[in-house]
């Protein structure tokens, strides 16, 4: 077990869903909706990289991302989907 995660979190490693006798009854569904939209996409598109004007592939930062106190994800950064 992890130190910080609840113990009760149902393998999820966090608590969005809540946790416990609180457990939100919607997870599944959110989890399975969510793995099939991104299936989907990968499957019916291409994520290529950004390039600049000269040419030159845009190779998003690893390390930058964006911390709005509950949520966090990944800087912003350029990209091309294909159909």
């Amino acid at each position: 077990m992890r130190i910080g995660i609840p113990a009760d979190t149902r393998n999820q490693g966090h608590v969005s869903f809540g946790f416990g006798r609180r457990v939100c009854v919607g997870l599944n569904l959110a989890n399975q909706s969510l793995f099939i939209d991104i299936a989907s996409l990968l499957w019916a598109a291409s994520i290529e990289p950004a390039y600049d004007e000269t040419g030159a592939e845009i190779v998003p930062s690893p390390t930058e991302y964006v911390d709005e106190g509950v949520v966090v994800h990944p800087a912003p950064f350029r990209c091309n989907i294909v159909p």
